[in-house]
């Protein structure tokens, strides 16, 4: 329980940084900003659709697999930080 709370503690302090990190880091402008976060958004509502398809079955494997995912992609957020190119797809893989 407390990896539960743990990882999701991680994901909403990242979610809150995220704004502040594209201004200051990637220098995205407010309408790439707006396209990022829906695109953040869809792949959010995506990833909980398959994650809750997958529940029942692999409870376990998404319970330790989405915090080291999380962890990688936050990782790959700070090593791309100044291109939009590598970060986009790196939001939408952090969405689910």
């Amino acid at each position: 329980m407390l990896g539960v709370m743990l990882t999701f503690a991680g994901a909403f302090a990242t979610f809150t940084c995220l704004r502040p990190f594209l201004e200051t880091y990637t220098r995205v402008s407010v309408p790439q900003l707006s396209l990022l976060l829906l695109g953040l958004g869809l792949a959010g509502f995506i990833g909980t659709y398959g994650a809750s398809a997958m529940l029942r079955r692999h409870l376990y494997l998404l319970i330790m697999g989405l915090p080291l995912i999380l962890a990688a992609v936050i990782a790959a957020l700070l090593a791309v930080r100044f291109e939009i190119w590598a970060v986009a797809p790196a939001m939408i893989a952090w969405a689910p």
